[in-house]
Formats: C-alpha cells, sequence, structure tokens
C-alpha cells in the first residue's frame, strides 16, 4: 500500500514536475521500497504478519499490538482471584481477637500483682529498718535497766500477741496500768515500737490493727503488721 500511495504520488508530480525530478523521487521511491523489504524480513522470516500466527493472535502479540496502539486491557475483578490473600474467616478472626484481648487482661493482672508484691516488700523492709532504729534509740536515751525492763515487758507483750493475733486478750495493751507507765510510758521510744509492729494509740489503751478494712490505718497483717511483729520479737529477744 505504501508503495502504491508514493507511486501514486510520483505520477501526481511527474505531470507538474521536470523528468530529472520524477527520475530522482523514483529512484527514491525504489530505495525506501528496499528498506521496507529488509526491515519486513527481519520482523518475520516466514513474510507472515508479525503479529499473526495461522490466523490467530497470540497473546505476547496481542500485548505488543496493544502497547503500539495505546490501547490497556484492564482485567475483570470479578473474574480475577487474589491467590495471596486467604479467604478471611470471621469466627476465627473474632476468637484470636478474644483471645489476644485476654491476654493482655491476664498479663495487665500479672503486673499489678507483681507490683502489689513489690510494694509489700518495700514497705516490709522500711518498717524493719525503722523498727531497729527505734530499738536503738532506746537503748542510747535509756539506763540499761529501764532498757532491760522495757524490753522484757515489750517482749512479753509481743510474743504473745504473734502467738495468738486474733486473740483480744493479747491484740489491746491498757496503758493506765502503772506497770506500763513505768516501763513503757516513761521510757524513750518504747511507744515507737509498739506503733511500728501495727498497734494504734487509742487513748487509753493500745489496739493491734490486723483488719485489712480498717479505716484508720493501712496496719494489716498483708501490709506487714505481722512481719515487723515477727521482727520485733527477735529484735527484743536479743536485747535482753
Amino acid at each position: 500500500e505504501i508503495k502504491c500511495t508514493l507511486k501514486v504520488i510520483s505520477e501526481q508530480n511527474s505531470s507538474s514536475d521536470t523528468e530529472r525530478d520524477s527520475s530522482t523521487l523514483l529512484k527514491k521511491l525504489d530505495e525506501v521500497s528496499t528498506q521496507l523489504n529488509t526491515m519486513e524480513s527481519k520482523l518475520d522470516p516466514t513474510g507472515s504478519h508479525p503479529f499473526e500466527r495461522n490466523g490467530n493472535v497470540s497473546s505476547c502479540d496481542t500485548s505488543i499490538s496493544a502497547s503500539l496502539t495505546g490501547e490497556t486491557s484492564i482485567p475483570n475483578k470479578n473474574s480475577v482471584k487474589q491467590k495471596d490473600e486467604p479467604e478471611k474467616d470471621e469466627g476465627k478472626e473474632d476468637a484470636l481477637i478474644e483471645s489476644r484481648t485476654n491476654e493482655k487482661e491476664s498479663d495487665s493482672k500479672c503486673d499489678d500483682a507483681s507490683q502489689a508484691e513489690c510494694d509489700h516488700e518495700t514497705e516490709v523492709e522500711v518498717g524493719k529498718e525503722a523498727l531497729h532504729a527505734a530499738i536503738q534509740k532506746m537503748k542510747d536515751n535509756n539506763t540499761p535497766s529501764l532498757m532491760k525492763a522495757s524490753c522484757s515487758m515489750l517482749y512479753l507483750y509481743l510474743s504473745k500477741l504473734c502467738t495468738h493475733p486474733k486473740s483480744k486478750q493479747y491484740t489491746k495493751i491498757y496503758a493506765k496500768s502503772s506497770t506500763f507507765k513505768k516501763n513503757i510510758e516513761n521510757v524513750q521510744f518504747a511507744k515507737d515500737v509498739l506503733l511500728l509492729v501495727g498497734f494504734v494509740d487509742q487513748g487509753s489503751y493500745f489496739e493491734w490493727k490486723d483488719d485489712p478494712t480498717d479505716p484508720v490505718e493501712e496496719n494489716s497483717e498483708n501490709a506487714g503488721s505481722m512481719a515487723l511483729l515477727h521482727e520485733a520479737v527477735k529484735c527484743l529477744k536479743e536485747v535482753q
């Protein structure tokens, strides 16, 4: 078709141009025709159309043809399956989410329990240090005989309480007695020992608090009162 078109153009030009120009144009046409034949033979030595094979168009040729013509093939979303994406199971997803939520709650509870235990141990250690300091102050600020009498009475109170922590007979120490005034009230830092192990000054008596729900102070067994009580008994026994 290109050859025929060029020849027609040449014939139209030959009527108005000189024979020399026409001859030159024909030569150029022959050169172009030869180049076209060479290019065509390189593209497909069989002589068939480069995009056709036995009357059928291959998928690769179709892609090339589409790229040459500027057309783009858009796949149908409904017909294309995403192989890499697994089918979602809503039931399994809900179970997985619930399981992860439970794990987080469990971890949070464990963290809270660990923190509470750590706080408890810290409180006990601080209480023990204060208890040792109070007993040392008793020793430094009182005569040996008064110190010995006071420690003996404190040891008697607290050892009985360790053995019977639920008995009201030992959870209360009456402060109006002459023995208490002589060996506890009149001895410097002796009452501090009672307060540190969990006793509360109620005016006419001292009461040991081991109820965790008590609103007055956190002097409960859970808060370390029992541990401090045993520590005081141990220290007082060594001092006697």
